[in-house]
């Protein structure tokens, strides 16, 4: 996966050395902090979950059902997406994403929508765990934006409905609305799965064409877009209440189109290397 986490453009706006914390080269690319906190915070979150619900932390009622699809969503894939994003970002642009003491604001602000969500009132919690979002996705479509990148920008605008979907989780919370903050989730887990069903494409065909020697992925942009209207639409569908034969139709003729699109990217010849595998494994 090196031409995503450690290539570099060739370009000659590398930084200078500068003698100070944030200069560590964990604060260099977003995937390293990302990363690191989202596999750290899964190790201790989910442990800590099930402690609380089989009763042997009855000091923590925060830690019920609705902290830990919240977080699970919007601690720890969120996390990953934005590490992805920041990382993959400088390569499709050539131009610096947030690093040094601005990725390490991020990532304390990532943080502290953890500590928050666990102990803080609830509406300050609401408050802080939102500014996250919107203050990573604003320095990544100013790189898009600058670089003339259009085919990506879509990927600000999933990432601002994660963000209204969140404020919408909270306002039931809170009881502002008379709504089911499951649904909130849900509705999350689907813009992820939107946005893992376009990167996918963009990410594992070349991965697999490069540790895969001889390999010869096949990609039909027709079938691309045809798959992603298909999962949208039945990711629509579910949310729109609508019958469940209907819902089961689209999902289905979604779940058909991803599998062709999935065997046109070779997984059988990745079997002899486990970090290509796995994405094959992870996107089915």
């Amino acid at each position: 996966m090196s031409q995503i986490t450690n290539a570099e453009p060739a370009n000659s706006d590398k930084p200078k050395p500068v003698s100070s914390l944030a200069s560590h080269p964990l604060w260099r690319l977003g995937f390293r902090p990302f990363y690191l906190l989202a596999a750290a915070f899964a190790a201790v979150s989910v442990p800590l979950w099930v402690t609380r619900y089989v009763g042997l932390l009855p000091g923590l009622p925060r830690l019920g059902l609705a902290w830990h699809m919240h977080e699970m969503v919007f601690g720890f894939v969120i996390a990953v997406i934005i590490g992805f994003l920041f990382t993959a970002g400088r390569n499709w642009t050539g131009l610096w994403t947030p690093r040094r003491g601005h990725l390490a604001a991020l990532a304390a602000l990532w943080l502290a929508g953890r500590i928050a969500m666990l102990w803080a009132p609830p509406a300050l919690a609401a408050i802080v765990d939102l500014l996250f979002l919107p203050a990573a996705a604003w320095p990544m479509y100013r790189v898009l934006q600058r670089s003339g990148n259009k085919r990506n920008l879509f990927l600000i605008g999933l990432l601002g409905l994660l963000t209204l979907v969140n404020a919408v989780f909270h306002a039931a919370v809170l009881g502002w609305l008379a709504l089911p903050p499951a649904s909130a989730i849900q509705a999350a887990i689907l813009i992820v799965v939107m946005i893992e069903s376009v990167i996918g494409a963009r990410v594992i065909p070349g991965f697999t064409n490069n540790g895969a020697p001889g390999t010869k992925t096949i990609v039909h942009p027709k079938l691309d877009r045809i798959s992603i209207a298909l999962t949208a639409a039945a990711s629509l569908s579910w949310v729109g209440g609508l019958p469940a034969a209907a819902i089961a139709g689209l999902a289905g003729a979604a779940a058909c189109s991803q599998l062709l699109r999935l065997g046109g990217w070779k997984p059988h010849r990745t079997l002899h290397e486990p970090l290509l595998w796995i994405l094959h494994l992870s996107y089915a």
